[in-house]
């Protein structure tokens, strides 16, 4: 019996150092995912940002050329007058 007591006194403790030695694996994981989602979130800004930003030219550009001009088709008749 003082074997089987001694045994659970020894689990207890090995297992206690197992559990506090997670926590600082814990606290690195914590801050290691709030540092990405920091990044992801500064990411998805910069891509709104540049989204908007290259849209601008293209619809200048469209406002610029305006309708199509209709074509004119040369034939012998229009360079006979």
């Amino acid at each position: 019996m003082m074997a089987a007591k001694a045994s659970l006194a020894e689990a207890k403790v090995k297992l206690r150092e197992a559990v506090l030695a997670q926590r600082p694996i814990l606290r690195n994981t914590i801050e290691q995912t709030k540092a990405l989602e920091a990044s992801l979130q500064q990411a998805l800004q910069t891509s709104r940002a540049s989204r908007s930003i290259s849209t601008a030219p293209r619809s200048a550009i469209r406002n610029w050329r305006g309708k199509p001009k209709p074509i004119v088709r040369c034939t012998k008749a229009s360079f006979a007058r």
